[in-house]
């Protein structure tokens, strides 16, 4: 029976022709959500290649005119042109970036990656310098974000899905057929069940197929593509979590039109209301100090140590006794000396600002964190960006290393720059380091439960109410 079932079914289905169009436009949008991410992600990698390129050619040529110079000494040079002075080699020459170089499963999800730097240039000056860079961009293109297979699958695979499945029982029912299927040795809910399945089967295996061929046509990493298989398991979870749900809707409504008004209402709920109403909860209940605050009082901090130069440096010279002018005439490097202090004081005023900022960050975070639960939405997005790196958590390790390269390189070029003459430790100078911890898989056990017991009571709920069906 259910082999002839299905070749019933099978021949009702390729008449359908929105299904098909349906089917059709959900590859064709996971394909260019793909297209999009890689696109973005080679911008990213090619801008992380000219900042190596650029930093390897500076050193390089800091050495060779070092070395012309020692040979040939000119007659005149100013200081911060000379590769000799370390005044001049970092002025001039060093080009220290820290890089955030994207995963290889980077193209599944562009997350906030079009927002947040991933290339900084890190001097010895306050981090205030360096950690707000700005680029030229469409700021309504970054308020609406980039087009990726993420969004394809979180807003688009939904509204396929309610699509071909919001009228597979109601229609039988406002045409008036059940009392027909009544009639055939089998149960509404075995000939409901083979429907759903084909058309799942179907819809959702052309979606995976949709992904897994653009991965590879666009020359997606094999490195990642246990990445891709768990990002794809976890969509197509969440797929079956809307057929679940139009399974069940559709077994108590009576019409096409409440059927398919009542899943349109539940992902409009879940997929953008209550995503939009937790941000707006955590930004009420950990509002983040004022970007304009925050930089108002560096600058007046900076204004307030500049004024106090003299005081600072003999309190800064009290601390670093080594860093005393000794048997050198008192006024030679007196410019970096009060630099150096007001470096210090500079560092000494934001660091609370900056600690509290990330402070209410961590705090809104971690509430999103808990409440990802109550939307597959959000579970589906927050382990997307994990998988593809573009996640918060990431980004501030990437940040708290730029904090350890930036004491190493205070620390490194202090004595060099107040004895700055003869200057030849260039490979010598901090690199950046940054690295991935293991992935984990322990986050991705309470998804997949997140995602499959909701589909799993949605299902059974359905297959209680269609007993009671009545033609």
């Amino acid at each position: 029976m259910l082999p002839t079932l299905l070749r019933l079914e099978w021949r009702h289905l390729r008449r359908d022709t929105a299904f098909w169009i349906a089917t059709a436009v959900l590859a064709l949008a996971v394909i260019g959500g793909l297209a999009s991410g890689f696109a973005w992600t080679r911008f990213q990698q090619e801008t992380i290649d000219r900042a190596r390129t650029m930093a390897e050619e500076r050193l390089a040529a800091a050495k060779t005119d070092a070395a012309r110079y020692r040979a040939s000494p000119p007659d005149r040079l100013n200081p911060n042109l000379d590769p000799r002075d370390a005044r001049g080699f970092e002025f001039s020459y060093l080009r220290r970036f820290a890089l955030l170089p994207p995963t290889p499963a980077a193209p599944l999800a562009v997350g906030q990656s079009d927002l947040l730097p991933t290339v900084l240039r890190v001097t010895y000056r306050p981090k205030e310098t360096f950690l707000n860079p700005y680029e030229i961009e469409n700021p309504l293109r970054l308020l609406l974000g980039r087009f990726d297979a993420t969004f394809v699958a979180i807003y688009l695979l939904p509204l396929g899905i309610l699509a071909v499945s919001s009228s597979l029982l109601t229609r039988e029912r406002e045409a008036g057929t059940l009392a027909l299927l009544a009639s055939l040795p089998l149960s509404f809910r075995r000939w409901l069940a083979v429907r759903f399945l084909l058309r799942g089967g179907l819809f959702l295996g052309a979606f995976a197929m949709a992904t897994l061929a653009g991965w590879l046509l666009f020359g997606g990493s094999l490195e990642a593509l246990e990445s891709v298989l768990t990002w794809l398991v976890l969509a197509l979870l969440y797929g079956g979590f809307w057929f679940a749900l139009s399974w069940w809707v559709g077994s108590r409504a009576r019409t096409p039109a409440a059927c398919a008004l009542t899943l349109s209402g539940a992902w409009l709920a879940w997929v953008v209301i209550l995503p939009a109403t937790l941000n707006l909860l955590v930004r009420h209940l950990y509002p983040p100090p004022a970007r304009a605050a925050f930089q108002d009082a560096v600058r007046h901090g900076t204004d307030e140590a500049q004024r106090r130069g003299s005081q600072l440096l003999a309190k800064y010279l009290e601390d670093h006794p080594e860093l005393a002018p000794g048997d050198t005439p008192a006024n030679e490097n007196d410019f970096f000396r009060t630099r150096f202090a007001i470096n210090a004081e500079i560092e000494r005023l934001s660091a609370p600002l900056r600690a509290r900022f990330g402070q209410q960050l961590s705090r809104q975070q971690s509430l999103i964190e808990q409440l990802r639960w109550l939307s597959p939405a959000l579970v589906l997005h927050h382990h997307a960006l994990t998988l593809a790196g573009t996640d918060r958590a990431r980004h501030q390790r990437w940040l708290e290393a730029i904090d350890g390269l930036h004491a190493r390189l205070v620390q490194f070029f202090e004595p060099r720059l107040l004895r700055s003459a003869d200057f030849q430790d260039y490979d010598a100078v901090p690199v950046f380091e940054f690295s991935d911890p293991p992935p984990s898989r322990g986050a991705l056990g309470p998804a997949l439960a997140a995602l499959l017991l909701p589909s799993l009571l949605f299902v059974l709920l359905g297959a209680a109410r269609l007993r009671s069906v009545q033609p």
